[in-house]
């Protein structure tokens, strides 16, 4: 998720936060991908990710005045991608008690039936409620780990803790998850 050159990204982000439009689109274009793999994991569809990424795009853009040097462009914009999902859902699980299947708003998932959709749907939440569980540190590993897409060293660095603590907290959020889903 990172720009090859520091340099680089650090020069884009000073022009972004000067007001200079071009400078945010480049530094937007070279996390885009990243970011849609991500939310299209989180949505479980590239429709909604797409929706999901434009709107990334749009709050980053209004609040890179509030961007903070100290942390990565990465891990802001990763934030906010996942804050936009978040948003969303509670949005629409506020709206509809259970998921309406319209046919446009599948986009390219291989699935044949509305069925299917609701339960993907379902394991999607369930999922969310089994990691809501876990206590706040395992909590964030997952989440930066596996939402944010950092790596251990990332973790460790972001957290003030070693590595292999990082990796021991992963491992017993991923049994201690393991153990909800199968409680189930």
């Amino acid at each position: 998720m990172d720009i090859d050159h520091t340099q680089d990204e650090s020069s884009l982000i000073d022009r972004a936060l000067a007001g200079d439009r071009d400078a945010f689109e480049q530094l937007f274009g070279c996390y885009r991908e990243v970011l849609m793999a991500m939310l299209t994991r989180m949505a479980g569809n590239s429709y909604d990710a797409g929706d999901l990424l434009q709107e990334t795009f749009i709050k980053a853009f209004l609040n890179i005045s509030k961007y903070n040097s100290r942390y990565r462009f990465s891990q802001w914009i990763a934030a906010i991608a996942r804050n936009t999902f978040i948003d969303h859902y509670r949005q629409r699980d506020a709206r509809d008690d259970m998921m309406r299947v319209d046919p446009a708003s599948t986009g390219d998932l291989i699935v044949d039936n509305p069925e299917e959709l609701i339960i993907i749907d379902e394991r999607r939440r369930q999922m969310e409620h089994n990691i809501d569980a876990l206590g706040e540190n395992y909590r964030k590993i997952i989440d930066m780990r596996y939402y944010q897409g950092l790596s251990y060293e990332e973790i460790a660095e972001e957290l003030g803790i070693p590595v292999g603590t990082v990796k021991t907290r992963l491992f017993r959020a991923k049994e201690r998850l393991g153990g909800l889903i199968n409680k189930k």
